[in-house]
């Protein structure tokens, strides 16, 4: 393909919101994060408006989703030492019960998800 079309074909795809975005694929310890943990929260009655404002304003969560059954949340934090990660789980701890995984390896990397197949002309 030319790069006009292809250009266009991108265009589209932004105006058609199946593009949401560009971004650039971090090595995270090859930024000195050497601790990837997930952390299970199970906010105490009234609490969620409290933790979920905590997760905005710390730079170390890099995901957050809130999730279905008892767990009220689950998030992903980035972390260089044990220390801030023990300062982390401390402040959450103060909104309700947490239960925290240390990455030890990803069996499958964020990845994107499977294009559908193009539409055949009738």
């Amino acid at each position: 393909m030319s790069r006009p079309a292809v250009a266009e074909r991108l265009r589209r795809l932004e105006e058609d919101r199946v593009i949401a975005g560009w971004n650039v694929d971090l090595d995270p310890a090859a930024l000195g994060f050497r601790y990837t943990v997930f952390i299970r929260i199970r906010p105490s009655a009234g609490q969620s408006p409290g933790i979920e404002n905590l997760i905005r304003a710390t730079p170390a969560v890099v995901e957050c989703y809130r999730m279905t059954g008892e767990e009220g949340l689950l998030l992903k934090a980035l972390f260089s030492t044990v220390p801030e990660f023990e300062d982390l789980f401390a402040r959450i701890q103060r909104y309700g019960q947490a239960t925290a995984f240390d990455v030890l390896s990803a069996v499958v990397s964020p990845r994107t998800p499977p294009l559908p197949a193009p539409s055949s002309p009738d």
